[in-house]
C-alpha cells in the first residue's frame, strides 16, 4: 500500500493533489504543531492585481497542535463573508465556476470553532472534485506520539526486522523505497531506514 502524509493546509495546491493521485492512503498529520505564517490557515489566490492572501483567522498558544487550533471567529465575524467574497471575485468568470461555488463556500459555512473543522472536510471536498478516491486517515487516531523518522515509520507503517538492529528499517509490504519531496529528505535520519530514500519533485499541473 502506498501512503501519503501532509498537514492539513487551507485550500492545498495542486501539486498536493498530484502526490494524493499516486497513494492508496492519505494520513492527514492533524496532530504536528501549527506553523504561525503558513498555510495551515492561509493562501493566496490570483486576481486581477496579482496575488493576494485570504486568511481564516485563528487563536493558539506557542506549541498548539493543529487540531487545537481555534478559529477567531468571535473577534472576526464576517472571516468567512471575506473569503467567499473574495473568491467569487477572483474567479467569477472561470469555467465551471457555478459548478463549484456552493460545495466550497457549504464548505466555509459548515466550519465549527476548529480549524481542522474546516480544512479536513475542505480536503475531502476537494479530493471528491479531482475524482480521487483515496481513504484518508486522522493521524491523531493512529494511536503514535513518536517524533522525526520514527513518526513516518509508525505512520506509514513501516515494519521492523526482528533479527536486525533496532537502527535497521524496512518499507512495510516489500516495498523498496520511501520517496519524499526534496524539501523534506534532509530531516530524516536515514541510518533508520533499510530502504533506499529517494528525493521526487511534485509535477506541474499548470
Amino acid at each position: 500500500m502506498r501512503v501519503t502524509i501532509h498537514q492539513p493546509e487551507f485550500i492545498p495546491w495542486l501539486g498536493f493533489f498530484h502526490k494524493a493521485s499516486l497513494a492508496d492512503m492519505l494520513v492527514v498529520l492533524d496532530d504536528a504543531q501549527f506553523r504561525k505564517n503558513y498555510f495551515q490557515n492561509r493562501n493566496r489566490i490570483r486576481t486581477a492585481e496579482g496575488s493576494v492572501w485570504v486568511t481564516v483567522p485563528v487563536t493558539r498558544n506557542l506549541g498548539t497542535p493543529i487540531n487545537e487550533v481555534r478559529i477567531a471567529a468571535e473577534g472576526n465575524p464576517r472571516w468567512a463573508d471575506r473569503i467567499e467574497n473574495a473568491v467569487a471575485l477572483a474567479y467569477r468568470r472561470a469555467p465551471h465556476f457555478e459548478s463549484v461555488q456552493g460545495g466550497f463556500v457549504g464548505c466555509l459555512r459548515g466550519a465549527g470553532e476548529t480549524l481542522v473543522s474546516l480544512n479536513i472536510p475542505l480536503l475531502r471536498w476537494m479530493l471528491e472534485q479531482f475524482g480521487l478516491s483515496k481513504k484518508v486517515v486522522l493521524s491523531s487516531s493512529l494511536g503514535t506520539e513518536a517524533r522525526g523518522s520514527q513518526r513516518i515509520l509508525d505512520i506509514g507503517g513501516f515494519t521492523e526486522h526482528a533479527h536486525e538492529p533496532q537502527t535497521q528499517k524496512q518499507c512495510a509490504g516489500g516495498g523498496e523505497n520511501l520517496k519524499l519531496g526534496k524539501s523534506k529528505i534532509h530531516f530524516l535520519e536515514h541510518s533508520q531506514f533499510a530502504c533506499p530514500i529517494v528525493a521526487t519533485a511534485a509535477k506541474r499541473l499548470c
